[in-house]
């Protein structure tokens, strides 16, 4: 065989290795435990969550006071480190989390439609979510992958980890899978439920929805921490009132949560936000079961 001949054999078996590598991920389905991701998204950064989720001063003030207190610590634990990080966290701290160490766990129905697997990121209170076996056969007939972080709970840093997983996490499915953009949601439970409601309204280019659980907060343009602002990028605002679709799901016996989400639903009408309150009959603080879940992910589906 000629030189010439062999590298060519050799790219070719070079690619097809590669290619069975990337299939034997994209095409596996069912639970896939504790994968690994390697895709940093942009959008993720520090000084990006900060710009769209903490625009007015004093809420920028509060997130500044925090970094600087996490980036102290870094420096006070690493000799190396560089102390001009605590002159201007925002401008430096770029990604906040180091996906060698991270893991997240993926479903992946059997069946891909034709238009491409739906997503549903989602944010979980515990430290690891494994969905029901009954949620899975929904999502399976649905086609719409999960993903979750794993140690991203309640009690983990917002702004630093449990947002920025999220976005890594959708990062990296839609370069893996062929995914529907217009099915493409950000959703959590409790705790979880009212970050994921802010990951949605801060990021409706990425998230065409979402499925928020047994908790939210309201959206408006107040100082509080617990208002989910409005984007101040009129493209962004448009794009959330034009394309979006919020769901919450509560139980009436799950009181405060099913009063906020009545009083939220009223705040995201009149931001001209399209929100359906879907209400569980003589339900408490509890995950939904299959024929709840279903209605949810039904008005999800529905086109705006």
């Amino acid at each position: 065989m000629s030189r010439e001949r062999l590298a060519a054999f050799l790219r070719t078996g070079v690619i097809i290795l590669l290619w069975l590598s990337c299939a034997s991920f994209s095409h596996a389905a069912g639970y896939l435990d504790q994968q690994q991701f390697d895709r940093y998204s942009d959008l993720a950064k520090l000084e990006v969550i900060v710009e769209r989720m903490y625009s007015t001063p004093e809420r920028r003030e509060q997130i500044e006071a925090s970094a600087g207190h996490l980036l102290g610590a870094l420096v006070a634990a690493d000799p190396n480190a560089d102390p001009a990080l605590l002159q201007t966290p925002m401008a430096l701290a770029g990604h906040t989390v180091d996906l060698a160490t991270e893991y997240f766990d993926v479903f992946v129905p059997r069946q891909r439609p034709a238009a491409g697997y739906g997503l549903l990121v989602f944010i979980s209170p515990q430290r690891a979510f494994r969905a029901p076996r009954q949620w899975r056969t929904l999502l399976n007939d649905r086609g719409i992958i999960l993903v979750a972080a794993r140690s991203a709970g309640n009690g983990q840093p917002v702004v630093f980890r449990r947002i920025p997983l999220a976005l890594h996490a959708r990062e990296n499915i839609v370069h893996r899978f062929p995914i529907d953009p217009a099915r493409t949601y950000i959703g959590g439970w409790s705790g979880g439920s009212r970050v994921a409601l802010s990951v949605a309204v801060a990021y409706p280019d990425l998230f065409r929805g979402g499925l928020f659980i047994a908790g939210s907060d309201p959206v408006g343009n107040a100082d509080s921490m617990l208002v989910n602002p409005l984007p101040q990028d009129e493209a962004l605002l448009a794009r959330l009132k034009s394309d979006s679709r919020l769901v919450m799901l509560t139980g009436d016996n799950d009181l405060p949560p099913f009063q906020e989400d009545t009083r939220n639903l009223q705040s995201l009408t009149e931001a001209g936000i399209n929100a359906t309150l879907i209400r569980m009959r003589n339900a408490g603080h509890v995950m939904p079961d299959r024929s709840s879940l279903a209605r949810a992910l039904h008005a999800l589906d529905e086109t705006p």
